[in-house]
């Protein structure tokens, strides 16, 4: 796994005696250098070691296992060991937790289940300074954005227009920035039969573009409730329509 690093040292944090154990042998082989376990962050601190002269610490600390909110152990293991990388270990993704705990001064947020290989990766990059996460984020920060910028389409009034429950459908879809592609896998429908659909949408909205549909929507949802321009609703904030153009 490259060439041992006798100057580091690792220090590792958790309440389960088994599972620190086990850690602890696989840390051993990751060349990451000596390996020092304790039971809690306080038990690590009063063990006698002199930790602010080893400028390589890295402090692991397996969160799920602790009586404390992650946010507090990273706080409390920066005030502790105030020159060393800080990584906590956990079985779940929370996107606010994470946040909280980077703004803590963590270093490194990993997932229990991560393989050994990819270990002892994310911690040679945390020794070189870097920031490190579960690259599984990508997807959730997906879903998470989904949830919090979502176009408020009034379905009903779209259809005033004489646009079919399928076009409305297509329409809704064309106004949260979906592909052909997607759009016919979340309708169930063939990329051609959108195509269809978005012609004839094109048509009865007299918009030049999917841009222009996508804002045609939204004006055409927000009428009759005293707000004319183009608007949509996010939780917690705003977005401009001018974001649309990642629709065309």
């Amino acid at each position: 796994m490259g060439t041992a690093d006798h100057t580091g040292l690792v220090a590792l944090v958790s309440q389960n005696t088994l599972f620190r154990a086990g850690l602890a042998s696989l840390l051993a082989e990751m060349e990451l250098g000596e390996v020092v376990q304790a039971a809690t962050l306080t038990d690590l601190h009063n063990c006698g070691r002199i930790f602010d002269e080893d400028a390589r610490l890295i402090v692991l600390v397996e969160a799920s296992g602790q009586n404390a909110d992650p946010v507090d152990l990273v706080s409390r293991a920066r005030s502790l060991f105030q020159t060393g990388r800080l990584v906590i270990m956990t079985d779940a993704i929370d996107i606010e937790t994470m946040s909280r705990c980077f703004a803590a001064g963590l270093d490194a947020y990993l997932l229990e289940d991560i393989s050994q290989q990819s270990l002892a990766d994310c911690l040679h990059l945390v020794r070189l300074g870097e920031k490190v996460f579960p690259s599984r984020l990508a997807s959730v920060i997906v879903d998470y954005s989904r949830q919090l910028v979502e176009p408020q389409i009034c379905m009903e009034r779209i259809r005033a227009y004489k646009l079919s429950n399928r076009e409305a459908e297509v329409l809704k879809c064309l106004v949260n920035g979906d592909s052909n592609k997607l759009i016919a896998r979340k309708l169930d429908i063939t990329e051609s039969t959108v195509k269809v659909h978005l012609k004839s949408i094109l048509k009865k909205t007299a918009a030049d573009n999917r841009t222009q549909a996508a804002i045609w929507a939204l004006k055409r949802s927000g009428e009759g409730e005293g707000n004319p321009s183009v608007s949509v609703g996010v939780r917690g904030g705003a977005v401009s329509a001018a974001g649309f153009g990642t629709l065309r």
